[in-house]
């Protein structure tokens, strides 16, 4: 719950960079917490 917590807070802070941020990097981010929050309801 913790690791998830911090995930959530690190991809916040790349999302409010967001100008420095390409819409590649974008979608990856997307994939990514989307993944997060599916390990935060299974197993955690």
């Amino acid at each position: 719950m913790r690791a998830y917590r911090e995930l959530t807070m690190m991809i916040q802070t790349m999302r409010s960079g967001k100008s420095s941020l390409d819409k590649s990097t974008e979608h990856l981010m997307c994939i990514y917490d989307r993944i997060a929050r599916k390990g935060n309801r299974g197993n955690l």
